[in-house]
């Protein structure tokens, strides 16, 4: 089916946009805990809300409507460690699988397209994990 299809890719795309921000020896025994970090909800939410991708989402849920305001008034804040609705990290994973499947699972045009939104991040949690 198409959604264990994603779940078996997910590793794949991880790895190979961690090997493309990655060149550094020293870190590359960290690789797990990386993209355990970066892969977590609330990473996924904070790219998508700082891309404004959120803006995108449609839904009819009061309950959902609630989290997702509640998130984005606590996000401006930043003074407060938070938990994202887990509907952006399912958000921005289906985003990456579409753009996979788009482009005729070319792992080479789904970095290029990512990247921007990514470089950010990675480069915040590999120093993270350079330092440790």
């Amino acid at each position: 089916s198409c959604i264990s299809q994603l779940w078996t890719r997910r590793n794949t795309w991880f790895e190979f946009i961690l090997s493309k921000v990655i060149n550094r020896k020293e870190i590359l025994g960290r690789i797990t805990a990386i993209r355990r970090d970066l892969s977590n909800n609330n990473c996924l939410a904070e790219i998508l809300v700082s891309s404004k991708l959120h803006t995108k989402i449609r839904y009819q849920s009061n309950d959902l409507s609630q989290q997702i305001q509640s998130y984005l008034t606590k996000f401006q804040d930043r003074k407060q460690n938070i938990d994202a609705p887990k509907i952006f990290a399912d958000v921005f994973e289906a985003l990456i699988a579409g753009l996979f499947f788009d482009s005729n699972n070319s792992l080479e045009i789904l970095w290029k397209t990512l990247e921007p939104f990514l470089s950010r991040y990675f480069n915040r949690t590999i120093r993270s994990f350079w330092v440790r």
